[in-house]
């Protein structure tokens, strides 16, 4: 299954917290519109032990909440009050059995704008571990991340410019630069393995201009 999980019209002011599901992207079925966690926009959603798990956000706060399903209808909070700080448009991923976070931002709506580049991980959503507190790529968010050839990779994103770097990690701790994509620089861009390809589709460029492009990584 295919799974859409809250998100909002206006960015600023979320108003969805429906879960949708598809076999095939076209024919769409709602699981619920009342799901435990609040309306949120900018969150993370990844599969991980064979659960679905919503982590973060922002519903007119900034979240560190994490929550998990079986069928996308009945969730199950893990923690309220993860060990990371509050924040949104981060990255998570399954890779090597547990559950991550990665980078993020918070306070946008402030001159003193908080990015963040740490890097934390979780068998069971509740017990987070800082892999570190600041990776070898740049703070930022928007980031795209995926489990790919043993590794976890993250790229793009932005701070004070959009990114088109790459990088990947075996431990999350420590990481390698793989130079810059042939991409433009981009954030809020998507990432998928299909294939035993690495996969980027869009994102927002520079002048507020949204690309609908997709790239791939092969071995």
């Amino acid at each position: 299954m295919i799974y859409a999980i809250g998100g909002a019209e206006n960015q600023v002011r979320p108003s969805h917290r429906s879960v949708w599901k598809s076999l095939n992207g076209r024919d769409w079925q709602l699981v619920t519109d009342h799901p435990a966690w609040s309306a949120r926009v900018w969150h993370s959603a990844a599969v991980h032990d064979g659960r679905i798990w919503v982590s973060g956000g922002y519903d007119g706060t900034y979240k560190n909440d994490v929550w998990s399903s079986t069928d996308g209808s009945n969730w199950r909070l893990a923690t309220a009050d993860a060990t990371w700080s509050v924040r949104c448009m981060h990255a998570s991923v399954a890779f090597a059995g547990k559950l991550w976070v990665l980078g993020g931002r918070r306070d946008m709506e402030h001159w003193w704008e908080t990015d963040f580049n740490d890097v934390w991980s979780s068998a069971d959503g509740v017990t987070w571990t800082r892999a570190t507190s600041g990776a070898d790529w740049s703070k930022r968010y928007g980031i795209a991340a995926a489990a790919w050839d043993g590794q976890l990779w993250v790229m793009g994103g932005s701070h004070f410019f959009r990114s088109n770097d790459v990088w990947s990690s075996t431990d999350g701790v420590s990481w390698a630069s793989h130079g810059r994509a042939a991409g433009s620089p981009r954030f809020a861009l998507a990432s998928v393995v299909f294939r035993d390809k690495l996969w980027v589709l869009g994102g927002k460029e520079g002048g507020g201009h949204f690309t609908n492009d997709v790239w791939f990584l092969a071995r």
